[in-house]
């Protein structure tokens, strides 16, 4: 999941979003931390998520779609390209539009300002700013993306040049997002009713 997709998966309440959001900019173990209690559970909803779709079986079927020297490169492409596909499907998942819940977030994130994590403040602002998640409805954007992203990296894993290969996986990977969505759907409404659940406090004791 991407950013959009960490929104999507936060509960209602800004210092929740953050978290989720930014659960990539705060590393190591999160107790004891000085940050509000909501923050902090949001991060760890974000380390539930990524484990939780870093290992489904299904996103061994996706690792065949793209070029063998993309290897590396997969989860990372996966993560920006479920983005796109959330947006495509929007109506499918959420009764809220999505401009209004894109607005939510914006306007939570700006609350929150003064708890933004240090490594995440630029993209923060960015976002927060020019409003450009809706921007991975495009693939061109997409892959414009992690090409950026393959300029922080020290080496090249194949984040390069990857427009083509995301058109055409695209119908094969539309299937394959909708049932990871429904199979967290399930398991946060799972955890719900156990005290212990995979996002919880009890992550970090």
């Amino acid at each position: 999941m991407n950013y959009l997709g960490h929104l999507y998966f936060s509960d209602s309440d800004g210092l929740h979003r953050l978290g989720n959001l930014g659960g990539d900019w705060i590393k190591g173990r999160i107790e004891g931390l000085a940050l509000p209690r909501r923050m902090l559970d949001g991060v760890r909803r974000h380390r539930w998520i990524d484990a939780t779709t870093d290992h489904h079986p299904l996103l061994r079927d996706a690792h065949r779609l793209f070029s063998p020297h993309r290897r590396r490169a997969v989860p990372i492409i996966l993560d920006v390209v479920f983005d796109h596909l959330l947006i495509h499907d929007w109506n499918a998942f959420a009764r809220q539009p999505l401009d209004a819940f894109l607005d939510g977030c914006y306007a939570d994130l700006e609350a929150t300002r003064e708890y933004w994590p240090a490594a995440g403040r630029g993209v923060l602002d960015s976002l927060v700013r020019r409003q450009w998640l809706e921007n991975y409805q495009d693939p061109a954007v997409v892959a414009a993306s992690l090409e950026r992203i393959g300029t922080r990296l020290r080496r090249d894993i194949g984040l390069h040049g990857t427009e083509s290969e995301i058109r055409a996986a695209l119908p094969a990977l539309r299937p394959l997002h909708r049932r990871v969505m429904r199979d967290l759907h399930q398991s946060l409404a799972d955890a719900a009713q156990d005290p212990v659940a995979p996002y919880t406090e009890q992550q970090d004791r």
